[in-house]
């Protein structure tokens, strides 16, 4: 991985098997999507996206980066 772009991420959801995702995600997008996986309802005014009901064709082509360092 690139330690300013490519952040490995593992999640593990109980009861289904381990799956290996290689696009990129903003972080922005987890809390909507630990909202929708746990079916709990996801509050208004969110600007962000949850990735569960996203398909490879679905899925952005570009994510947001913000660099304080040297790249």
């Amino acid at each position: 991985h690139d330690e300013a772009f490519r952040i490995s991420m593992l999640a593990k959801v109980p009861g289904e098997n381990l799956t290996a995702v290689p696009e990129s995600v903003q972080l922005m997008d987890l809390m909507p999507t630990f909202f929708d996986r746990s079916e709990t309802e996801t509050p208004d005014g969110l600007d962000y996206t949850s990735l569960v009901p996203l398909t490879p064709e679905d899925w952005p082509d570009s994510v947001y980066s913000e660099s304080r360092g040297k790249v």
